[in-house]
Order: structure tokens, then C-alpha cells, then sequence
């Protein structure tokens, strides 16, 4: 692989609505049919979102979905910090779910296709998408469904007609976020720390390049470069760490801010044990 790779999560969500016939037998305890979709569909089980939220370790907040009006009753699977699935569902006479506050403050969904993408506050893509929805039923049918992108929330309508409730739809989010600020992160191989490394011990250095050209926007590759001059001799001190541990370097930068004000709360250096 030449040049240093850019490896980032984005905002990717993959929604299926699966519908269950009620009912059971008599004196029995009726089976948790949302709990079994959830965990037929994605193979492991999930907990349920509490009705205030739950804040991520980065500071993003998940928040329950509404359905006419209501706290819809949400599940959560969290993958990691910057991988999460929350599941929502449906009872009888709903055919669609909102999700609210799905991106930060100053961030926006807009249509992209059948599914959509998020913007900054400058009207550019932060390189996070939603993936187009899908559905089925019980019996492996697809079910029509599409979604209605509303400012930071995220509406998705199912075509419930002749169906059996309950039903779950599921976006997965696996976008990074730093305390409310979207980020970048690029987790370097091998081959690619040394690369950096080498940049870094010559008097004019091609770090800024390597680590930033990768970026999907100009307002980020501005940025990072920016941040880089600032932090300069942290990103030489980590990387210099990741090569005497047999590590690699991964580096943090914010998607989104102004040169002004630099976000270097958003920036961080790690190293990390290197991919294979």
C-alpha cells in the first residue's frame, strides 16, 4: 500500500423492519418478540436504551426513538465508542420511527440517494453517510421503506400494510465523535508509521501531507494541517513510541471548526498494536 491509508468511520445506517405474528399459548409468558427479532437479525442479544439516554464516552448522546408521539422503546448495541446500533419498536398502527438528535449540534442530514449524508456547519460533507433502509418481514419478504432526513433526526417510514407488529427498524451508526465534535480517525499501518516517521526526522517535513491529504473535505484537511504545526512535537514524540514499542500511529483531528479557534480539544495521538 503506498502513502499513508485512511482508515475512518462513517455514519452507516442499515435499517430492517421484521414482523412477528402475536401470540402464545395460554398461561405462558409471552416471549420478548422485539428482543428476539434483535437478536435473530443481528446475532447477539441487545439492551434496552434508558428513557433519558445514555451519553457515549466520546460525549455524544443516544437517545430513544418516538413513534406518534411517544417514546418509542429503543435498543442499543455498542460494538465500540464510535460503532453503535440502536433499534427501535414499533407497536400496533405505527408505520414510521423518528430518531432524534441522530448527528450533533451544527451538523445536518440531507438526502444522498436512497439513503443520506451528513454536512457541517459550512454546508460540506463530514464523509458520513446513512446507508439506504431496508426491510423485511417475518417470512423473508422485503418490505418498502425509505427515509425523510429532518436536521439532525433521522425519520424512517415502513410500508406496514398487511404486516403483523411488532416491528424493528435499526440504524447503525458507526461515525466517531469527540464531545459533540465530529472527527477524523486515521490509524496508520506498519509499513506507514515508518513512512511518517521518516518525514518527521528530515528538517522539511511531508508529515502534514501524509497524515492530512487523505481528508474528505477542505475545511478538515485545512484544519489538520494547522493542528499538526501546533502539535508538532507530540505527533514526532508518539510516532517515535509506536516504532520503539513495534506499535502503530493512530491520529485524531476534528472534521469540522475554524482555524481561528483551533478544536485541539478534538486532536489526540495514540499508538496502537498494528493491524494485520
Amino acid at each position: 500500500m503506498n502513502g499513508v491509508g485512511f482508515r475512518v468511520g462513517a455514519l452507516v445506517a442499515a435499517v430492517v423492519a421484521t414482523l412477528v405474528v402475536s401470540g402464545s399459548a395460554a398461561g405462558a409468558e409471552p416471549p420478548d418478540k422485539a428482543a428476539m427479532i434483535v437478536a435473530t437479525k443481528t446475532g447477539k442479544a441487545a439492551r434496552e436504551l434508558p428513557a433519558a439516554g445514555e451519553a457515549t464516552e466520546s460525549g455524544f448522546v443516544l437517545r430513544p426513538a418516538r413513534a406518534n408521539g411517544r417514546a418509542a422503546r429503543t435498543f442499543v448495541q455498542r460494538d465500540s465508542d464510535t460503532e453503535v446500533r440502536l433499534m427501535a419498536e414499533l407497536r400496533e398502527g405505527e408505520s414510521d420511527v423518528r430518531f432524534p438528535d441522530l448527528v450533533p449540534k451544527g451538523m445536518t442530514l440531507r438526502p444522498a440517494g436512497q439513503g443520506a449524508e451528513v454536512y457541517d456547519s459550512d454546508n460540506e460533507p463530514v464523509g458520513a453517510r446513512v446507508a439506504a433502509p431496508w426491510a423485511i418481514d417475518a417470512t423473508g419478504r422485503s418490505l418498502p421503506t425509505h427515509y425523510v432526513p429532518e436536521g439532525r433526526a433521522l425519520r424512517q417510514v415502513v410500508d406496514v400494510k398487511g404486516a403483523a407488529y411488532p416491528i424493528v427498524v435499526d440504524p447503525w451508526v458507526t461515525f466517531g465523535w469527540f464531545y459533540a465534535l465530529p472527527v477524523y480517525y486515521n490509524e496508520l499501518s506498519w509499513s506507514e508509521t515508518w513512512a511518517v516517521k521518516l518525514q518527521l526526522d528530515k528538517p522539511i517535513s511531508a508529515a502534514p501531507s501524509l497524515l492530512c491529504s487523505y481528508l474528505p473535505t477542505t475545511t478538515a484537511r485545512v484544519l489538520c494541517s494547522a493542528i499538526f504545526l501546533a502539535v508538532y512535537s507530540d505527533v514526532k514524540t508518539t510516532v517515535n513510541s509506536a516504532i520503539n514499542s513495534k506499535r502503530c500511529y493512530k491520529l485524531r483531528t476534528p472534521a469540522t471548526g475554524s482555524v481561528v479557534n483551533l478544536p485541539l480539544v478534538a486532536y489526540d495521538s495514540y499508538t496502537v498494536t498494528c493491524r494485520k
